[in-house]
């Protein structure tokens, strides 16, 4: 069963602070994210085709994981018919890794393909290494003593009569944490099903929802394969309530419709604040950081209305490293909107048109790392679900994504000048990670109303 690729919004709900949190104005932001996967037979049999990292290897991590969060985020662009685009590459980049140890052969070399590991570095620094790297990362995001929450979970929910290869189970337990929790596929496959929602309901302090939608699991289902991830934090520099006025924000053109139509929408401003600020070709960039320094919004801004076709154009992990690299802390008058969308992708297409094919076939789909008897030569994946959240206030920016992969069966000096960065038309946005250069989440904005 696949997701509709198009967005479905739900009421807004406000966001839940914590009374241990400090109770100034301020923005707040809130991220959940989490992905299953689930394994099931074919009735096809295919033939058979360390240290602990250094900075480079979480450099390879981040790398791959920002170049799938581009890619990603161009498919579902293309897709969403000038709509609204929310998701989190690092959900979708940590659901791939965990199916990653169970792939053999062609299916393995596009599993790394995709998300984005050299072909160069699987010599000396093979798939183990990798996920070592990938452990890293996690355990940097998951640190304790930090002025927000941020949490990364994983799971395993396995057919109770299903041979798992010990040593799959163990190096997702050893890396990702993931236990392995035997269930009933086979004979109550939709109890299991609920099962599994309300652990990434809990983990994402319910924000998360259904994340398995109905039919998603069935009796020839093997294994699901979860992660879900929570980020809530406040602005560094925090927004005033009493600030924000109702403005237009400038929609995209639409040849039926007028020529600049707009909606009016909550703005949000900062007076002559700094903050980190580029002006490029085409574009402007502005950083807003969380509190704690540790992660960070940063906004692109086309210079004109209509420009988010050509921004997107030349978007690619190169341009935002360039990016990052080319801001400097200015005084800067801000304009940014209130917005709240919640999104829903099938994962499968946009997955096969960055090169994995293999994955999704049952004739040629090879997991045996997950099971290496009979029964692993017959797995494949069946579908990629992800669900995501975010709302802006003044309050907060609360957010949330899930992702789930089903395999089934067969059957510097700043300048004097005050720069104005006034976010009234569509923009591109992502969350990262300033440690180690992840993209948590990532979207742009074409109607935040």
């Amino acid at each position: 069963m696949r997701l509709s690729l198009e967005p479905t919004v739900h009421e807004y709900t406000a966001p839940i602070w914590s009374d241990t949190m400090p109770t100034h104005d301020a923005l707040f932001t809130t991220a959940v994210l989490a992905g299953a996967l689930m394994v099931s037979p074919a009735d096809t049999a295919r033939a058979e085709a360390a240290p602990p990292p250094d900075d480079w290897g979480t450099q390879v991590v981040a790398e791959g994981s920002n170049g799938l969060a581009v890619n990603v985020y161009r498919e579902l662009a293309g897709q969403a018919a000038g709509g609204n685009v929310f998701f989190s590459p690092l959900s979708i980049s940590a659901a791939l890794s965990l199916t990653y140890e169970g792939a053999v052969g062609d299916t393995m070399l596009e599993f790394e393909h995709v998300l984005g590991i050299p072909s160069d570095t699987l010599g000396d620094w093979g798939r183990p290494q990798y996920h070592q790297a990938m452990s890293q990362v996690l355990g940097l995001l998951n640190g304790a003593d930090k002025p927000y929450e941020l949490s990364v979970a994983n799971a395993l929910y396995g057919e109770q009569t299903m041979p798992f290869n010990p040593r799959f189970v163990a190096e997702l337990s050893e890396h990702y944490d993931a236990g392995l929790e035997l269930v009933d596929f086979k004979g109550r496959p939709d109890a299991q099903r609920e099962r599994i929602n309300h652990w990434v309901a809990d983990c994402t302090h319910d924000r998360i929802q259904d994340l398995m939608p109905e039919g998603s699991v069935d009796p020839l289902t093997r294994l699901v394969l979860v992660n879900a991830l929570y980020f809530k934090a406040r602005w560094a520099n925090t927004f005033s309530e009493r600030a924000t006025q109702d403005a237009a924000f400038y929609l995209l053109p639409d040849e039926a419709g007028p020529a600049e139509p707009s909606v009016q929408v909550p703005l949000m401003r900062h007076h002559e604040e700094r903050f980190a600020y580029g002006d490029f070709d085409g574009y402007d960039a502005l950083e807003l950081r969380y509190q704690g320094r540790d992660l960070s919004m940063v906004v692109l801004l086309p210079d004109t209305r209509d420009g988010l076709a050509a921004l997107e154009a030349q978007l690619s992990h190169e341009l935002i490293a360039q990016t990052l690299e080319g801001m400097s802390v200015q005084t800067a008058n801000v304009w940014l909107p209130k917005w709240e969308m919640t999104l829903d992708y099938d994962l499968i297409p946009v997955l096969q048109a960055l090169g994995m094919e293999w994955a999704f076939d049952a004739e040629r789909a090879d997991f045996r790392g997950i099971c290496d008897s009979a029964e692993g030569e017959e797995l494949y994946i069946t579908g990629v679900f992800h669900k995501a959240f975010i709302a802006v206030d003044e309050v907060g920016t609360e957010a949330a994504a899930a992702t789930a992969v089903a395999v089934g069966a067969l059957s510097a000096a700043p300048p004097r000048e005050v720069v104005d960065f006034r976010a009234d038309h569509p923009f591109v946005y992502f969350i990262r990670d300033n440690r180690s250069g992840v993209i948590l989440f990532m979207g742009r904005v074409t109607d935040p109303s």
